[in-house]
């Protein structure tokens, strides 16, 4: 959402998204220090959002980093449709793989779920998956590439996903993930 806003210093941009986060506890180890260099920061918050054990190694000359995880296809994408006025809503419509989920998507009796949310900086194509990393609370929108998934979408919001238990939840995270997230 904020990719166009103009903070000079990439470290500036981290902190005051977390600062306008509303959505829970903010962790000592992301707090704003600016004796903490990029790399760690971002090595930081990927493990905040994906989980301690994910492998994060980012890349010394570019603001990307490289993602490893145990995970899982929890459906695909097969509808995007912008709404609101200025087109600044994506709404989803989403096939739930059985294999991926099987007790939660019960919930969903069709397998097929709608999820609205703020439209994300990059576009979100038919056809893109909705991944679960291991120790994450919440999916991801990724796209296959030739021989890795770019993250399209780091947090997508589905109502009942982050009250759900997950121990009751058959997730089984089959797939080794190779992620590059910019």
């Amino acid at each position: 959402m904020f990719h166009s806003r103009e903070a000079t210093d990439d470290q500036d941009k981290v902190y005051a998204l977390l600062g306008m986060s509303s959505d829970g506890h903010i962790p000592e180890s992301l707090s704003p220090d600016y004796q903490v260099t990029w790399k760690e920061l971002l090595c930081r918050l990927c493990k905040y959002i994906m989980g301690e054990r994910t492998s994060v190694e980012v890349w010394h000359l570019k603001k990307s980093c490289v993602i490893r995880s145990k995970s899982c296809v929890l459906g695909s994408v097969q509808e995007v449709k912008c709404t609101g006025e200025l087109g600044d809503q994506v709404v989803l419509g989403i096939n739930l793989a059985a294999q991926g989920m099987r007790s939660w998507a019960r919930i969903y009796r069709d397998h097929r779920l709608q999820v609205t949310f703020p439209t994300p900086a990059k576009v979100i194509q038919e056809r893109d998956v909705l991944y679960l990393l291991q120790e994450s609370s919440t999916p991801m929108i990724v796209r296959p590439c030739e021989d890795y998934w770019a993250i399209i979408v780091i947090f997508v919001p589905i109502p009942g996903f982050e009250l759900a238990d997950m121990s009751l939840i058959e997730v089984h995270f089959a797939h080794d993930f190779l992620g590059v997230w910019d």
